[in-house]
């Protein structure tokens, strides 16, 4: 669910608000082809610097709330998602905050009922590696330049650019088929995903962390556990990994 549709949000500066993404070379155009008014409808534009303090009320449904809604669709799913057979060569990527648990304090920021989302995904220098399984880090780019598009408000934009109702939707399209073209032949997209989430890391958090799902229970949050005719295959096997079919699914 977009932020501002689920709180009151506090816009605070300053932002830097990436430029729209220029396509992959290997698919501007087979793009071009496909979608032949895209390119001029969305040219090129800046990066631009942003300085707000302001609250953000919901008053109406744009689209461009359902862009970022999968946005957080797409993190949640990174965020649980853990390989079938655990690699053995993933000590490189623990090194670099890559964590094979996931942190329940992450967890909390995304699910809470408290909803700080914006603070913690959107406001932060960088996403934080910890929440992705090491065997996932290469995904850590693609999630990262996205949630930097959300910064700030596009109403608040001088671009006009920005206030096209479908701009979202074109930014975030970019970027995953860019990652797609850059990354389709890699491992790490074909591997077979485990049909459990990844288990909690409770350390450095005070208190009980009895609100997270057990990933062993049928308790867990609805979605996390996807059957692979869910995932598009008929006969209830499939051997698509979670990154080449879920974000498929996104961009379909």
């Amino acid at each position: 669910m977009a932020r501002r549709v689920r709180r009151p949000l506090v816009i605070k500066g300053p932002y830097n608000r990436p430029a729209i993404p220029a396509l992959s070379k290997k698919i501007a155009e087979r793009y071009q082809h496909l979608f032949p008014t895209r390119l001029q409808e969305f040219p090129p534009n800046e990066p631009e610097d942003i300085t707000l303090n302001v609250l953000l009320r919901y008053t109406h449904h744009l689209l461009r709330y359902e862009a970022e809604s999968l946005f957080w669709n797409l993190l949640y799913w990174c965020m649980t998602a853990q390989p079938a057979i655990p690699p053995t060569d993933i000590e490189s990527e623990i090194a670099e905050g890559f964590q094979v648990k996931l942190p329940i304090s992450l967890w909390q920021n995304l699910v809470g009922i408290r909803d700080v989302r914006n603070t913690f995904f959107i406001r932060c220098d960088v996403l934080d590696e910890a929440c992705l399984h090491p065997s996932y880090c290469e995904l850590h780019p693609l999630l990262d330049e996205m949630r930097q598009h959300f910064q700030a408000d596009p109403e608040r934009s001088k671009d006009p650019l920005k206030h096209h109702p479908e701009y979202f939707h074109e930014v975030l399209q970019r970027l995953i088929i860019n990652f797609l073209a850059e990354n389709g032949g890699r491992p790490f997209m074909g591997a077979k995903r485990s049909d459990t989430i990844r288990d909690f890391e409770p350390s450095g958090i005070k208190g009980k962390a009895t609100t997270a799902p057990n990933p062993s229970t049928p308790s867990q949050p609805v979605g996390i556990k996807r059957s692979a005719q869910a995932m598009g295959s008929e006969d209830g096997d499939t051997d698509m990994g979670p990154v080449s079919t879920h974000c498929l699914v996104l961009v379909a």
